[in-house]
């Protein structure tokens, strides 16, 4: 299956040979990486925009970094980030019931 990574331009990277994308990516717009180090972005990752990342940082995979946010050390797989600095402010997990949902409803009235 080939790989998939989605751009909104613009976008601005420095030395572009160190830069990893994993696959089925997301990377809104104005997203920038600063600087000649490495950045490690892994997959199934959703980027708000403008997101600025540093030299040296890995994004996790399964992470979301919220708009605006600046990224100046590794944030781990499977969390909500955001800020300046960008930090991990909750674990994304599948078992969470919708707002509304007919599940969160019959848990609340249990």
């Amino acid at each position: 299956m080939p790989s998939r990574r989605n751009f909104r331009p613009p976008l601005s990277i420095d030395y572009g040979e160190r830069l990893v994308i994993g696959d089925r990516t997301f990377i809104n717009a104005d997203f920038l990486v600063v600087g000649g180090g490495p950045v490690t972005i892994g997959s199934r990752v959703w980027l708000g925009g403008p997101v600025t990342i540093t030299p040296g940082v890995t994004i996790g995979d399964d992470a979301i970094v919220g708009a605006g946010s600046v990224v100046p050390r590794d944030i781990p797989a499977g969390v909500v980030a955001v800020g300046n600095p960008c930090r991990p402010v909750r674990e994304i997990t599948t078992a969470r019931s919708a707002p509304g949902s007919a599940q969160e409803t019959a848990d609340a009235l249990s």
